[in-house]
């Protein structure tokens, strides 16, 4: 992936972060509803609010009173307030909001090509609409089975991708059930458009499935090798395709969307060229365990430990794809819900949200919004030792089940906040982002050394998932 495209993908998942949460970077901000927000306009002498509104479920905000031109997304406030360049407002998100580090936001920044918000409006516009969800879990599916043409029908994983996921502790009768597959390379596109030729997909179908696009008027796909991770929805049905990457170029992610976002306005003068791609988004992976035994839901990074989690706790488990990227989630569990007693949420972020601050705002946000969306169910974080595990997953898979605590969530958000608060007295800086990025460089080992004393004190309490057992409900 080129650097134009990268950032590209980055402004995609910028934009499922609220811009109330993106303003709120740089200055305070008043929520008086779901999706409305009110503030005080930093660009004019404001000091009433009512004139800068922001309104989330349309990403933009404005000030009515500034007059024409003072309004737009998320970066356009960035690249105001800053007084930087779009491309650079989207690369500072990234970075205040743990999407890419300061490295890899260097190495972009020498994009030579600069663009302004008409430019992504524009890219967006030219983006060809999505299938429908019936034909992208088929064709998903389809894929998912590809290797079956060339291994005889025996396996859809290399013995490589086999052996890297029994590694990491995932038994195979899983590995089968959540439909992990080595992703076709390119040699076998005529024999997988042949494949869903046979089961009904004619080319023109495929046009809207991401991944999936034109090139001079032929329909054609890219993937990249690797372990192809199919991410389901709450019917099971498959909406996105992520690739774990056999290679990766340096400061590069492992991870990367099946996605055709880049398939969007690439026609020269004669009509040729890359046309009609789309973007999976950011889906949020929905998990269920073989047999599901406890009313609790959990949450964390990653389908990896989403997986983990259910296997060991026999509980359904969602993965956002990024510590902001949980869009939706109330969607998700409204429907959860409707079919069953949900009694306990479980937060199950990396331990990195001992010392880094904006993981631990984002996930407090997360938490906040569930609990006003649900206020009978109880939300608690899941903390483990970071010195000796950093995902919830290495803890499952090496038998420590014992040493992972939780702590009510008004409790834990009370104790980072009081520690927090002592910390800003140490700093001399105004800016949120400034003093945020400065708690965590130069105090970051502090807030883990305070959270590990807490945990070392039993403070907090282990992890006592058996009075949640599943009882029946109306809805079964």
């Amino acid at each position: 992936m080129n650097k134009k495209d990268k950032i590209s993908q980055l402004y995609e998942t910028i934009k499922t972060i609220p811009v109330s949460e993106i303003i709120e970077l740089r200055i305070p901000v008043h929520r008086q509803s779901k999706n409305k927000a009110l503030a005080l306009c930093p660009f004019h002498a404001d000091n009433n609010l009512g004139s800068f509104v922001i309104t989330d479920s349309r990403g933009i905000w404005k000030c009515f009173s500034c007059g024409d031109g003072v309004g737009g997304d998320g970066p356009k406030f960035i690249s105001m307030y800053d007084k930087i360049s779009y491309t650079e407002a989207i690369l500072k998100i990234a970075v205040e909001t743990g999407l890419i580090n300061e490295y890899e936001a260097s190495n972009l920044s020498k994009c030579k090509q600069k663009f302004t918000m008409k430019d992504y409006i524009h890219r967006k516009n030219d983006t060809g609409p999505k299938a429908s969800e019936d034909v992208i879990d088929k064709v998903y599916g389809i894929i998912s089975m590809g290797n079956r043409l060339t291994k005889n029908g025996k396996s859809v994983l290399n013995q490589e991708h086999l052996n890297y996921l029994l590694h990491r502790g995932i038994p195979m009768a899983e590995i089968k059930r959540l439909g992990y597959f080595s992703f076709p390379s390119g040699y076998a596109s005529k024999k997988i458009f042949k494949l869903l030729l046979e089961k009904g997909i004619t080319s023109d179908m495929v046009i809207g499935v991401p991944g999936f696009y034109k090139e001079n008027g032929k329909a054609c796909f890219k993937g990249a090798r690797g372990i192809g991770i199919p991410i389901h929805d709450i019917n099971g049905k498959i909406i996105a395709i992520q690739i774990r990457q056999d290679n990766k170029g340096p400061n590069k992610s492992r991870y990367i969307w099946y996605t055709s976002s880049f398939a969007s306005e690439n026609v020269d003068s004669d009509g040729k060229g890359k046309t009609d791609g789309c973007s999976p988004g950011t889906p949020i992976d929905v998990v269920y365990p073989e047999n599901m035994t406890k009313n609790c839901v959990f949450i964390t990074e990653g389908r990896f430990k989403a997986a983990a989690l259910a296997r060991t706790y026999k509980s359904i488990a969602l993965s956002v794809q990024g510590i902001g990227m949980y869009n939706g989630i109330t969607d998700i569990l409204k429907s959860l819900t409707d079919k069953r007693t949900i009694r306990k949420i479980y937060i199950a972020y990396d331990a990195d949200m001992c010392h880094n601050v904006m993981v631990f705002k984002h996930a407090m946000k997360m938490a906040r919004t569930i609990s006003q969306e649900f206020p009978e169910i109880e939300i608690e974080y899941l903390l483990w030792n970071e010195k000796e595990f950093k995902g919830i997953d290495d803890v499952l898979n090496s038998g420590n089940n014992d040493m992972i605590f939780s702590i009510k969530k008004e409790m834990f958000e009370r104790q980072y906040n009081d520690f927090i608060f002592q910390l800003m007295k140490l700093t001399d800086t105004i800016k949120m982002q400034d003093m945020l990025m400065e708690m965590k460089n130069r105090y970051g080992d502090a807030l883990t050394e305070e959270l590990t004393r807490l945990y070392d004190e039993k403070v907090f309490k282990p992890l006592e998932i058996q009075k949640y057992m599943k009882k029946k409900s109306r809805h079964e």
